[in-house]
């Protein structure tokens, strides 16, 4: 949409047209409520009603919009980049009561995957375990020693698990950042069950290093 125009504005113009279809089919949708409510005579109950049916339909239409706009742009898929990893990235493996042999076998694959492509070794694992169930938090510290002493990870793989679970798994990496996240540049954030080639996490780290206004990245 709006080829021909700078990036920036072109974005600003996009977002433009985006709320305006939206906003105007949350209207559309409040004023054929308030007719069908005016039909029996409008009470204090359609008037509450009648704004919360507004925001709604709008909250459905930005996310409605935005879909059929993504699918009406065409695909640029970029060509893979090359260039030398220069950001220090940390991948987040948050945890919580599941079978730590699959989690961490699966950490150690990736591991080896990386070696295997020769990448540099400014990536880290951090494992950040909220699990409640003392018999898996045992085995979780029992496998991931085994990690360490298979993989040779001293220095830059960790586990850390937490007494209390504010905010489960996503309070657990806000806390990550908060002490820990000055020492990385990016974090790539794994489920337990995730499985990412080397290929793949190399190909983000080299985008978010192309872009430095780039702050998400799926």
């Amino acid at each position: 949409m709006f080829p021909n125009v700078p990036f920036d504005l072109r974005v600003a113009l996009t977002r433009s047209f985006a709320l305006l279809v939206s906003f105007a089919a949350a209207m559309t949708g409040f004023v054929v409520f308030m007719q069908i409510g005016d039909l029996d005579g409008l009470d204090g109950f359609d008037w509450f009603r009648g704004p919360l049916i507004l925001i709604s339909t709008f909250w459905l239409g930005w996310g409605a919009v935005q879909a059929m706009m993504g699918l009406a742009m065409p695909v640029r898929v970029p060509p893979p980049l090359t260039t030398p990893i220069r950001g220090r990235t940390v991948i987040l493996v948050p945890v919580y009561n599941e079978d730590p042999v699959a989690t961490f076998a699966r950490i150690a694959a990736m591991d080896a995957d990386l070696h295997l492509a020769g990448l540099p070794g400014q990536l880290h694992f951090a494992i950040l375990s909220d699990t409640n169930d003392a018999a898996i938090a045992q085995a979780e510290r029992h496998w991931f020693t085994h990690l360490v002493a298979e993989t040779g990870g001293e220095g830059r793989m960790f586990y850390r698990r937490r007494t209390t679970n504010r905010g489960r798994k996503a309070g657990n990496i806000e806390d990550f950042i908060r002490q820990s996240g000055a020492a990385y540049d990016y974090a790539l954030i794994l489920d337990a069950d995730s499985l990412m080639s080397a290929a793949t996490i190399a190909e983000m780290i080299r985008r978010m290093d192309a872009d430095p206004r780039l702050g998400l990245l799926q």
